[in-house]
């Protein structure tokens, strides 16, 4: 991935967006992000695709 599009810790893509959600959603995209990234390496999860 290019550095432009590489996320940073701080949830930014390149100098400007990213994410901007209220503070109250952080802890859930977070959740959602984390199941996302699991997901993406299960195989078995994969194959039910």
């Amino acid at each position: 991935m290019s550095r432009m599009l590489a996320k940073s810790r701080t949830g930014y893509y390149g100098r400007y967006g990213g994410r901007f959600v209220p503070e109250t959603l952080v802890a859930a995209l977070d959740e959602v992000e984390r199941a996302f990234v699991e997901a993406r390496r299960d195989r078995k999860f994969k194959a039910q695709l």
